[in-house]
């Protein structure tokens, strides 16, 4: 196979080698300057990293596309910079190669914004909804208070088009589509901005909202969702019977410390969905971004499942300890059959024969899209959502390789998963039933799929 990178390799992997020697992944600097030198070092392993490690490049991106972008960012290595303005320029990486598992990001971005809250830190102070075309809306205060801003168009930030602010950040965000992007903008968009802007203490912001003004704002000190939700059971798990026979079940991540606290959550609510005579179950998957495939193959599936399944039909990976008995070494590449086979629990006393649906969203992602695609191809869930937002197939297994001079992290999978049908078009996850997620009004989309079910 050609070197897809073949300008940045052999001029300077000798001098990153010999810095990733003598350097460590353990946090950079912000405020340190890297030379010109250092930073090409860098971006060479970044290179190295997306022809070495990665399974299949071409799974997300076209290869000589990446190069030409390779080539545009090494241009712009042309002065000193500290970590976070040398994100600035590697993350211009991130919309090519169009997969959330594959980026480069800054490590423990969560204890990092938590360490600056901790230490009198402020951030922007609103949840804001982001489209992949720049507009910008109000959502709430951050953190989800009320707003007395809500649903207000955002004009510009501080004297700057906001359009214009959404676009730098666009260009910068990880993820497969355009709008996958805009929704993982929408969700830290706090961060983003501070990571490019800074932490001033108050905005001014040029609002529409039946009629135009400017008002200033002061930056807040509220911990923002995306962390609430990942760091509080009754906010990442929640359970709740509906009018008419129905139930929602929304599992916001598979990725929790506790799991039997998880498998306890979900064995209560399936002996609640019985109890109550529970005929439809939505289950919300909108805001889950992945996690441990045990999660719901242990906490869910036997409450759902109605014939054997499996979650993949093949798989592509990267070797990273060798297997001498399969004759695979250490950075092969090895494609397969998954033939391993789940019976499901028709014995189970609490085993649900009702309506499943699964509601996903511009968050639902890696182990989440694998458990949508499980429901369905085994007939025992209709996925609803939006088209076009996520690839069906999956990278995952996703690990790390950490720059040595900024400390920034080069994320990649180390396999694909294939869908468990085969097929592989259409190329991105299409619902059984379009249900438009509406941010302002969440419930809507549980009550329209309610209404689909004749209740």
């Amino acid at each position: 196979m050609r070197n897809p990178f073949p300008f940045v390799l052999a001029a300077v992997l000798l001098a990153a080698t010999a810095s990733a020697r003598a350097s460590t992944s353990s946090g950079a600097d912000t405020a340190s300057l890297h030379s010109p030198e250092q930073l090409r070092q860098d971006l060479a392993v970044i290179a190295k990293t997306m022809k070495d490690s990665h399974p299949d490049i071409s799974f997300s991106v076209v290869p000589v596309e990446l190069d030409a972008a390779m080539r545009r960012v090494s241009r712009d290595l042309d002065h000193a910079m500290t970590r976070d303005e040398a994100w600035r320029v590697f993350s211009t990486l991130n919309p090519i190669l169009a997969d959330a598992h594959t980026g480069i990001f800054f490590p423990g971005w969560r204890k990092e914004a938590q360490t600056h809250l901790a230490q009198g830190g402020v951030f922007f102070p609103h949840e804001v909804v982001v489209t992949a075309d720049g507009e910008m809306t109000i959502l709430s205060a951050l953190g989800g208070g009320k707003s007395p801003m809500a649903g207000a168009r955002i004009l510009s930030i501080n004297g700057t088009d906001a359009r214009t602010v959404a676009a730098d950040l666009l260009a910068r965000v990880h993820g497969d589509t355009p709008d996958f992007r805009a929704g993982l903008l929408s969700r830290r968009f706090w961060f983003f901005y501070w990571k490019m802007h800074g932490s001033p203490a108050s905005f001014d912001l040029k609002l529409e909202a039946h009629g135009r003004k400017t008002v200033r704002v002061p930056a807040s000190h509220s911990r923002p969702i995306e962390l609430v939700r990942r760091s509080d059971f009754e906010q990442a798990f929640r359970f709740e019977t509906l009018p008419c026979n129905g139930a929602v079940l929304a599992v916001d991540t598979f990725d929790w410390p506790d799991k039997r606290k998880f498998l306890d959550f979900t064995r209560n609510a399936f002996a609640t969905i019985k109890a109550k005579g529970v005929k439809t179950l939505i289950i919300d998957i909108r805001h889950n971004e992945g996690g441990e495939d045990d999660m719901w193959l242990q906490g869910i599936m036997p409450y759902i499942a109605t014939r054997p399944y499996r979650w993949a039909s093949a798989y592509k990976k990267r070797v990273m300890q060798a297997d001498p008995a399969k004759g695979e070494k250490v950075g092969d590449v090895v494609s397969g059959l998954l033939d391993r086979w789940l019976d499901p629990d028709l014995a189970n006393p609490l085993r649900f024969t009702g309506k499943v649906y699964v509601l996903t969203g511009t968050a639902t992602y890696s182990s989440s899209i694998l458990f949508a695609n499980t429901l369905r191809e085994f007939g025992s869930a209709a996925i609803a959502g939006e088209s076009g937002i996520v690839r069906a197939d999956q990278s995952g297994g996703t690990r790390d390789t950490f720059l040595p001079n900024t400390g920034l992290d080069v994320g990649w999978p180390r396999f694909i998963l294939y869908r468990p049908s085969g097929q592989r078009k259409p190329e991105f996850l299409e619902p059984d039933l379009v249900v438009a997620d509406d941010p302002f009004h969440p419930r809507a989309a549980i009550d329209q799929l309610l209404r689909c079910s004749g209740h």
